[in-house]
């Protein structure tokens, strides 16, 4: 007994999405058995700025960022509960308006100082690498 040719097709599509459907539900599945991706740390997220650099970069990178990581480390454990506090003061019952503000201006302050340390050393390690690994060289943008 043979098929129409429109039968053949409709099941080569019916087995195309039964492993479509297969393949999407084993990824969710991995995911649940697998739970969320961790965020890195701040060493991580720092260490990053020169994963991809040559060798002798790499080299150059953690040593300037080694010079100057007490200081953006103060900066950065400066501006993460000036954060958090801001967000605080929005949720606040009863709301202050004022104490928002101030808030968010500390906050904004405590983020400036912390993007300019790290900025003069991401500046500082441009100007002692190669071309190639300043080509390679991660910015982060905002990712902190």
């Amino acid at each position: 007994m043979s098929f129409p040719r429109g039968v053949g097709l409709l099941g080569i599509v019916a087995i195309l999405s039964v492993a479509l459907n297969l393949f999407l539900a084993g990824n969710q599945l991995g995911h649940h058995f697998r739970g969320p991706m961790q965020q890195p740390n701040f060493q991580q997220r720092l260490g990053g700025v020169w994963r991809d650099l040559p060798e002798a970069d790499q080299a150059i990178a953690r040593g300037v960022v080694d010079s100057h990581y007490n200081d953006i480390l103060e900066k950065w454990r400066a501006f993460r509960p000036a954060s958090q506090r801001a967000a605080m003061a929005m949720h606040a019952d009863p709301f202050d308006p004022e104490e928002a503000k101030a808030a968010y201006e500390k906050a904004n302050q405590r983020s400036e100082e912390f993007r300019k340390a790290l900025q003069d050393t991401l500046i500082e390690i441009a100007q002692k690498i190669s071309p190639n690994g300043r080509e390679r060289l991660h910015v982060p943008g905002g990712g902190f």
